[in-house]
């Protein structure tokens, strides 16, 4: 059986984090924070083991914000990535975020940078939601001009923090009420020559694709001509056509005998909007098999 993820953060990740910011900042009270960090630590949950070590690690910085965030930042590029085997190591790396997340909303331009440079060690996608969400205008610029960044990190960071449903994220219900500034995001990635993005934009899509499915059908209708079941088939989905507004060549699929018994639960056009999102994962197919698939 997996271990709990707040196991990810007991005492040997504390050990670890006082390490990295000790090399960071040989000043640094590791005592002192690594008794706070231990005190009642085994009776909290993970995200609340995550905000009380944060916490600590505030108390014992320096509380000029621009002086605790370079810090943190040399402690994230130095830091001690634990055991190869342990599933849940990078979870030690979240008080860093957490950090920012908490004290830095107020210093919008440093923080996304640090955020931008951290990333690129355990994704960033729950604290950048706060800038988001307190500066929406400000961020979505920012995640415009990071679709062109030379790091995949950092672009799939672009997609993966401006999700509507992302799991475990707090909430931003302006990106529910109008996915606009997202589609203009995934619009840049959506042919993205990594991985790692694509995945991250066709799980943003069938994001949208539950509140806004006719949006996501302009976009699947702009940018998708990938045979439907070569792609299901690759991911084991189930999908079903509707009349509503399918494409004409997902149209001639979905009539034909071969797409008979696919089924996807919702209404017409969700259904609709969900097998064309899932169709931009045909992306995340090696090249071997992509070269194999059926294509229109």
């Amino acid at each position: 059986m997996a271990a709990p993820l707040e196991h990810g953060l007991r005492r040997p990740a504390i050990v670890r984090l006082t390490r990295n910011v000790e090399r960071a900042w040989p000043a640094f009270e590791s005592k002192g924070f690594t008794a706070g960090s231990m005190r009642g630590l085994a009776r909290l949950e993970l995200k609340p083991r995550v905000s009380h070590v944060a916490a600590q690690l505030a108390t014992f910085l320096p509380r000029d914000y621009g002086k605790a965030l370079a810090i943190v930042v040399r402690a994230s590029e130095t830091r001690d990535r634990g055991d190869e085997g342990d599933p849940l190591r990078g979870f030690a790396a979240w008080r860093l975020f957490d950090f920012i997340e908490h004290h830095g909303t107020g210093d919008f331009t440093r923080s996304m940078a640090a955020l931008r440079s951290m990333t690129r060690l355990l994704s960033a996608e729950f604290v950048i939601r706060s800038f988001i969400a307190h500066y929406p205008e400000r961020a979505f610029a920012v995640l415009r001009r990071w679709t062109k960044d030379d790091s995949e990190q950092v672009r799939r960071l672009a997609s993966e923090g401006a999700r509507p449903q992302l799991p475990w994220a707090t909430q931003v219900p302006a990106l529910i009420d109008d996915p606009s500034p997202v589609l203009a995001v995934l619009d840049r990635l959506k042919d993205d020559p990594a991985l790692y993005v694509r995945r991250s934009v066709a799980n943003n899509l069938n994001d949208i694709a539950k509140d806004h499915p006719d949006r996501v059908l302009d976009v699947c209708e702009r940018g998708s001509t990938v045979h439907p079941k070569s792609v299901a088939g690759s991911f084991d989905m189930q999908l079903a056509p509707s009349s509503s507004r399918a494409t004409p060549a997902c149209g001639r699929y979905w009539d034909s005998p071969s797409a008979q018994g696919w089924q996807y639960p919702g209404s017409q056009c969700h259904r609709d909007a969900c097998a064309l999102a899932t169709m931009f994962l045909v992306r995340a197919i090696s090249p071997a098999r992509r070269a194999s698939a059926s294509v229109w």
